[in-house]
């Protein structure tokens, strides 16, 4: 009796798991958290400055000679990372939402921005954010996004490339991901073809062998696959469905022939 018991309070704990997962509840209280330690870091800063503007000469070089060191400083004290800020001498701080090298940016648009075209970057991204600014890839311009864990979430079309686009996460723990999608689930297995549990690039370069073509008996078990709508052919409407469930359609847009988006 003991054991059934156990068996079905772990079912039901599954089950409950699962449902808050799925209504959204336990990332609505992530970003909650996010956000409440964002507002205690912004008000930590707003008091250091006062702080600051209070102390002496010698006081300031003592503590570390710029407000920006005397920040960060207080900021690490209380177990805030300073890398996911942008501070100024002004008592400005910002979050920090990517990085190249050891410039600090506040959206993805003014990193992708400062790349100059036939150049190439690697931006890292630092904190989970939505993106509401779209950005531009020049032309012969080679651009590495890590997403380093974090989530780049979109409403609509966000980054329009012209040039050759990386996506890649380097984080021990991968998972790094962008939904375009807010709605997840919108996403169905069906469209993961070949079931890597990924539904990216293959799926695309796979599509494109078999676009144009009338499903029948005779057709291969691949072709059906790309079938989505059952309809006897493989043609746009396919395409609307595909892009609907590839996890950058909606935040990447490949704005010219020779555009390369790349998923590492």
């Amino acid at each position: 009796v003991l054991v059934i018991t156990i068996i079905v309070m772990i079912i039901l704990a599954a089950a409950i798991i699962l449902s808050l997962s799925n209504s959204g509840i336990i990332s609505k209280a992530n970003k909650a958290k996010a956000d409440n330690d964002v507002s205690n870091a912004k008000e930590l800063v707003e008091v250091a400055h006062s702080e600051w503007l209070l102390m002496t000469a010698d006081e300031q070089t003592e503590n570390g000679g710029s407000f920006v060191n005397y920040a960060t400083d207080k900021l690490e004290k209380s177990g805030y990372d300073p890398d996911k800020y942008i501070l100024s001498e002004e008592g400005g701080i910002e979050v920090c939402v990517a990085k190249i090298g050891d410039t600090k940016y506040a959206t993805l648009k003014a990193a992708i921005d400062s790349i100059a075209e036939n150049n190439s970057a690697d931006i890292v991204i630092i904190n989970d954010f939505e993106l509401k600014e779209s950005g531009s890839i020049s032309a012969n311009t080679v651009v590495s996004i890590d997403l380093n864990g974090c989530t780049i979430s979109s409403q609509g079309d966000a980054i329009y490339n012209y040039g050759t686009l990386v996506l890649k996460d380097t984080s021990s723990s991968k998972t790094g991901k962008i939904i375009a999608i807010p709605d997840e689930s919108k996403y169905d297995e069906k469209y993961d073809v070949n079931k890597d549990g990924y539904v990216g690039q293959w799926e695309v370069d796979e599509f494109k062998k078999y676009f144009g073509q009338r499903i029948n008996e005779s057709s291969s078990e691949e072709a059906k696959k790309f079938d989505f709508d059952g309809n006897g052919a493989i043609n746009s409407r396919d395409v609307n469905f595909l892009k609907q469930h590839y996890s950058v359609a909606y935040a990447v847009v490949n704005s010219s022939d020779t555009a390369v988006v790349t998923v590492e």
